[in-house]
């Protein structure tokens, strides 16, 4: 049996955020959790406005 190299693709993160009024949402692209979370730092927000990632 041979191995078969598998392709990673970044997934869709669903991030629901307080923006300093209400809750706002954020669709990003990106390979992993982490990689999703930056995205909303360069944004200007930080991890502790997150109010949930999907999935």
């Amino acid at each position: 049996m041979s191995a078969v190299k598998k392709e990673y693709l970044s997934q869709q993160y669903r991030i629901l955020y307080f923006d300093g009024d209400k809750i706002a949402e954020l669709l990003v692209s990106a390979e992993n959790r982490d990689e999703a979370i930056a995205v909303l730092k360069q944004n200007g927000f930080a991890p502790s406005d997150i109010f949930s990632i999907i999935p």
